[in-house]
């Protein structure tokens, strides 16, 4: 099995975390290999306890370079957006199985399609032969978060994303200790923020938490009381260790998975964080939380029997 994505400043970290999760799901019974482009060696460390890696080039021949390694004989999966349809056909026309985490956004020519939020699949554009896995109970989270952990809860985490290339971390950092400075309020990030902004939150004498496992990240949140995040994956994480959990958008790949969470009652929605008043909506959500509001718990389902079912049946 073959499993494609990319991380970087500017589509986030979130695909290559989800990805490196279902190998990790799967690398019992399938002989998995993740084929990526510019990992720092934090990722490559995370790659290698899993499966095989291969790095791609990370200019556009990565989409060739890949192509070239098919048979015909193999499952691939790909998470990322920017797979066009003409790609994911050339991959059928392959010979190859395909699984893609995909939206309502082109036409796909997978064999079956992921997605966690609430669309269903008349919303979507695809070949007869497609199947469907829709909805929460298709979430892929790393093996931690399906442990539950009784721990007192406190403080604020703020985590935006392993790059956060906006900068919504200091924004949302500075606005908390002014309103609130009895709250001790930690950042979780990577180095792929780069060095001066690492830096930048060092002389403030934040609590950085810089390239977590995915055992510290279950450890960190469940010690928390709350979590301001962005509407992905790492909102999920978070909610499956109890923590009460404040989420936005900033692209618009967040917003379905957003519109699912915050309609069925599991988050603290505020919207857009680029809007004028997301702070005034940070706070609202804060003071709801101390006031003792809580959302819907959420506890994570073990996926690995769906997803193996999945998997196999493909190979038949």
């Amino acid at each position: 099995m073959l499993l494609r994505a990319d991380a970087s400043v500017q589509i986030g970290y979130g695909h290559f975390i989800r990805t490196l999760a279902l190998a990790d799901m799967l690398k019992d019974d399938f002989d998995c290999t993740f084929f990526t482009q510019s990992l720092n060696d934090f990722q490559k460390e995370e790659v290698r306890k899993v499966c095989k890696l291969v790095e791609l080039p990370a200019d556009d021949s990565k989409f060739k370079v890949f192509l070239d390694y098919l048979t015909g004989d193999e499952i691939v999966f790909l998470d990322n957006y920017f797979y066009t349809s003409d790609y994911e056909k050339s991959i059928k026309d392959k010979g190859c199985k395909l699984i893609s985490i995909g939206t309502n956004d082109r036409h796909y020519f997978a064999d079956a399609i992921i997605n966690y939020t609430k669309l269903r699949s008349a919303d979507f554009s695809a070949e007869s032969y497609t199947q469907f896995c829709i909805g929460l109970d298709w979430t892929i989270l790393r093996k931690p978060f399906y442990i539950e952990r009784q721990e007192k809860k406190e403080g604020i985490i703020i985590c935006i994303g392993g790059t956060d290339q906006y900068s919504y971390s200091e924004q949302f950092y500075d606005s908390i200790k002014r309103e609130y400075p009895h709250y001790l309020v930690k950042v979780i990030a990577t180095d792929r923020i780069g060095v001066q902004r690492i830096e930048g939150f060092r002389q403030k004498g934040v609590d950085l938490f810089l390239n977590q496992t995915a055992e510290q990240m279950a450890n960190l949140f469940s010690k928390t009381a709350i979590a301001v995040v962005s509407a992905s994956g790492v909102a999920l994480e978070a909610l499956s260790q109890g923590t009460e959990v404040i989420a936005g958008t900033y692209v618009d790949n967040q917003i379905n998975i957003y519109q699912a969470l915050n309609e069925d009652g599991y988050i603290w929605g505020i919207g857009c964080f680029n809007d004028l008043d997301i702070n005034e909506r940070l706070f609202a959500s804060i003071d709801s939380i101390e006031k003792g509001g809580h959302k819907k718990g959420f506890t994570a389902q073990n996926t690995i029997k769906k997803y193996k079912g999945l998997f196999s049946s493909l190979c038949k």
